[in-house]
C-alpha cells in the first residue's frame, strides 16, 4: 500500500489531502474532526483521476471542514469538573462533583453525580469518569449487540464479541475471521438509534464484506431509516465520511 499527498485550493485556504492506495473498489473521501483530509483509492488508480475526484468534492470539503472548525469537542478531560457537562447516549449531562469517602458515579435526571475522595484533582476526576464511561459503554454496546444479533444468527453466523477503541476516522470495524467487532470509544455519546445503526452495519459485514448492493439491501430491510441515522451520527457526533 502506497501513500502520497496532494494539495487542493479551497475558497479561503489550501489543504493537504493524504492519499492511501488500498485493496478496495471505490474512492472514499474522509474528513476527520481535526480537519485532516484523507482519501482511500483502489490500487492502480492514476493520480489524474484522484485529482479530478477531489476537485469534484471541493464544495463538500469546504462545508465539512467549516463544520469541524466551528465545533467544540465533547468531553475534553479538562472539562470533568463541577458544573461542566458530558454527552452520553445523545444527551447532555451536567456534572456535580461531591466530596465522599467512596468513589462512585451515579446518574439521575440528566445529572451525573461524581463522588470523589479528591474533588479538586481534575486529573483523578477525569480518570474516574473515563473508567465509568468505558464500563457503561461496553455494557450498553453488548446489550445492543444481543438485541441485534438474531438478525444474522439465522444465517448461522457465530456471535461476535465487542471491543472498544479510540478511532479517528471510523465508528466501527469488524474482524470476520476472528469474530469480533470494534466500536469507536466516542460512539457512546451518540443516541441509541445511531449506535444500533453502527452495530447492525458491522454485523452485516459478516454476511457481505463489501458495501455492495446486497449489503445495503440487507441493512435497508432490517433498518429502513439507516440513512437518516447515519446522517444524524455524522453531523451530531463530529465525524463525516463519504
Amino acid at each position: 500500500m502506497s501513500k502520497y499527498e496532494l494539495s487542493v485550493d479551497l475558497k479561503n485556504k489550501q489543504v493537504n489531502v493524504l492519499i492511501e492506495e488500498k485493496n478496495i473498489k471505490n474512492l472514499r473521501l474522509k474528513v476527520a474532526p481535526n480537519c485532516e483530509v484523507r482519501i482511500s483509492v483502489p490500487n492502480g488508480v492514476k493520480k489524474e483521476e484522484v485529482e479530478r475526484f477531489i476537485s469534484s468534492k471541493k464544495h463538500w470539503l469546504e462545508k465539512n471542514i467549516n463544520i469541524f472548525e466551528n465545533l467544540k469537542p465533547y468531553d475534553n478531560k479538562a472539562s470533568i469538573t463541577n458544573g461542566s457537562s458530558v454527552r452520553i447516549l445523545g444527551r447532555e449531562h451536567s456534572i456535580w462533583v461531591k466530596p465522599s469517602t467512596e468513589e462512585k458515579i451515579e446518574i439521575f435526571d440528566l445529572k451525573l453525580y461524581l463522588y470523589s475522595k479528591t474533588p479538586n484533582n481534575r486529573q483523578k476526576l477525569a480518570q474516574q469518569y473515563e473508567k465509568f464511561y468505558k464500563k457503561e459503554a461496553m455494557k450498553f454496546f453488548e446489550e445492543r449487540l444481543n438485541h441485534l444479533y438474531p438478525i444474522i444468527q439465522k444465517h448461522k453466523i457465530v456471535k461476535p464479541v465487542i471491543k472498544i477503541r479510540k478511532m479517528k476516522t471510523r465508528w466501527g470495524s469488524c474482524n470476520r475471521s476472528k469474530y469480533y467487532i470494534t466500536i469507536n470509544y466516542n460512539l457512546f455519546k451518540a443516541p441509541k438509534s445511531c449506535i444500533d445503526y453502527v452495530i447492525l452495519h458491522e454485523l452485516t459485514h459478516f454476511l457481505y464484506p463489501n458495501h455492495s448492493k446486497h449489503f445495503h439491501d440487507f441493512v435497508s430491510i432490517h433498518m429502513p431509516d439507516w440513512k437518516e441515522r447515519k446522517k444524524q451520527l455524522d453531523c451530531e457526533i463530529s465525524k463525516v465520511i463519504i
